[in-house]
């Protein structure tokens, strides 16, 4: 006859084996919903879309807002999971797209319908055109080899929420270019630095001490118009300046 003890040892053993059984029953429970597999959003352009999702799994929803800031009056967008058109509603922030994630990686896109010319930002103001640049910095020093020259642009495309900004060096006789594409935002701190240094009168300053050895000049439009300053004529903090555009041109990240 077993003893009492016996019994007990028999009855935590018992217990010991439901306890694992309903631990491991609660982890599978728990953790069945998440061992799907999860497939990648890919985008066109990332940078319009407010908390763009970078992945989900097969059957979920999947809500994406676009930020359509620069859209024009009678102008519309057609938004694509891959090549199939998704349905869209207006969003107080944007536009609204939901589609199902389907089994295998997507990439998200859009189209511009318009009857008028595309909308690009120009300062306050907006272009019709590609191709028109924005604002140039040009920085060139002078050697006893000879010139060199560091040259950072931003200018339209026909995307109006894409600009290229295109960079071109040379130094010790060498030469490189790189080109872009930067999100149209990306005018905005630019503008900023433009309009709050006044940077449009600076042509009517007496002309200022020369920098030894280099010359700096700033190409911009603004209202319409195209203007151009350089080191020849600035106020006293112009070096300033021109050193935070070149920053802001320098440190824009690829849409």
């Amino acid at each position: 006859m077993e003893s009492f003890f016996d019994t007990l040892g028999s009855l935590k053993n018992i217990f010991l084996v439901l306890a694992v059984f309903a631990v491991a029953s609660m982890m599978i429970f728990m953790f069945s919903g998440c061992s799907g597999e999860r497939y990648k959003i890919e985008y066109s352009n990332k940078s319009v879309f407010l908390f763009p999702k970078n992945s989900a799994k097969a059957g979920e929803e999947v809500t994406l807002i676009f930020k359509n800031k620069f859209i024009a009056c009678d102008a519309g967008y057609t938004f694509y999971v891959d090549d199939e058109v998704i349905k869209t509603t207006f969003h107080e922030k944007g536009i609204k797209l939901k589609f199902i994630m389907p089994e295998h990686d997507v990439k998200i896109s859009y189209d511009l319908n318009t009857n008028m010319a595309y909308y690009i930002p120009e300062g306050p103001e907006y272009t019709k055109v590609s191709d028109v640049i924005l604002i140039g910095y040009y920085e060139e020093t002078f050697t006893e080899e000879g010139t060199e020259y560091y040259e950072i642009s931003l200018s339209t495309t026909k995307d109006p929420l894409l600009l290229k900004l295109k960079e071109y060096v040379k130094v010790g006789g060498e030469e490189s270019a790189k080109e872009r594409n930067v999100s149209c935002y990306a005018f905005e701190d630019l503008l900023h630095v433009i309009e709050v240094n006044e940077m449009r009168h600076w042509n009517k300053l007496e002309e200022s001490e020369s920098i030894d050895g280099m010359k700096i000049t700033v190409k911009f439009r603004m209202y319409d118009e195209e203007f151009c300053v350089s080191s020849e004529k600035m106020p006293e903090d112009g070096m300033s300046v021109f050193a935070e555009i070149k920053r802001l041109l320098a440190e824009l990240k690829t849409a």
